[in-house]
């Protein structure tokens, strides 16, 4: 598991100068490179104060053999 904290973020978004506050980039940047898992965002006093990033593997099943109902 990844965790970042941020600490007295800026909720408005997008700031003055056009960009994404930096917990929203966290953010992105987090689901963008996720294949299978999950990202919480933790709120305290209306900011976001800790991005938690948890990534799960996941294994291809083998076939099946098909059952032919013969016994050798």
């Amino acid at each position: 598991m990844n965790a970042e904290t941020l600490t007295g973020q800026d909720r408005r978004e997008p700031l003055q100068n056009g960009e994404l506050p930096e917990w929203l980039q966290v953010v992105r940047a987090q689901v963008e490179s996720l294949k299978f898992g999950t990202v919480q965002i933790t709120i305290h006093e209306s900011s976001v104060v800790q991005i938690e990033r948890v990534e799960k593997t996941r294994l291809d099943r083998p076939k099946r053999q098909t059952y032919t109902g013969a016994h050798k």
